[in-house]
């Protein structure tokens, strides 16, 4: 390899110039086309700047890399205790690797986010989750919690409101026929 007769900061201002006017996808693609041509692998997460405008932590209470739950949550900016759940299950995914987690896990989650987790309440608040906003699976184990496609999808767009309404919400429950006077259906 060929010393870098440029410094960092010129060769950052190069690239920015090559990659300013392409839509945000197609950078993300670019670069991780060119990270792969160099044989490193892209990273598993673009990192996204926090409301202050720097860039998040990347270090994480438990060690891991990634955004720390703080940083996180903040980023995604849940409005209610569904949403939290929601938030803290995608972290669990995203920068520790777990499918489903366990009450503890969110829990946990929570703390290290420096929030309120309301243990007396969790039963009704992850059937709310599960139920009426179906951010989680349902059947499956009853302890551990897995985030539904659209739960994915839908804290992907968080914070953005709009782009998050716009997520297709599934199915919860079907709609039953008219019974008839002994309890049948016509």
């Amino acid at each position: 390899m060929p010393p870098v007769k440029d410094t960092i900061a010129t060769l950052s201002t190069k690239l920015y110039d090559l990659l300013v006017g392409l839509e945000s996808e197609d950078r993300r693609r670019l670069v991780e086309a060119t990270m792969l041509l160099l044989g490193e692998s892209p990273p598993a997460t673009k990192p996204i700047a926090s409301p202050t405008g720097s860039l998040p932590s990347r270090k994480s209470a438990h060690g891991g890399s990634g955004l720390s739950a703080m940083d996180f949550f903040t980023q995604k900016d849940p409005r209610n205790k569904g949403e939290q759940l929601a938030v803290a299950a995608r972290y669990l995914e995203q920068y520790e690797s777990l499918e489903s987690c366990s009450k503890e896990d969110l829990k946990r989650v929570f703390s290290e986010a420096r929030r309120n987790f309301d243990n007396g309440n969790f039963a009704r608040d992850i059937n709310n989750a599960k139920r009426q906003a179906g951010f989680f699976t349902l059947g499956g184990d009853r302890s551990a919690y897995v985030l539904s496609h659209y739960g994915h999808e839908y804290v992907d767009a968080l914070p953005d409101r709009e782009a998050a309404t716009k997520v297709r919400r599934p199915k919860v429950g079907g709609k039953r026929g008219p019974k008839t006077a002994r309890g049948k259906k016509k």
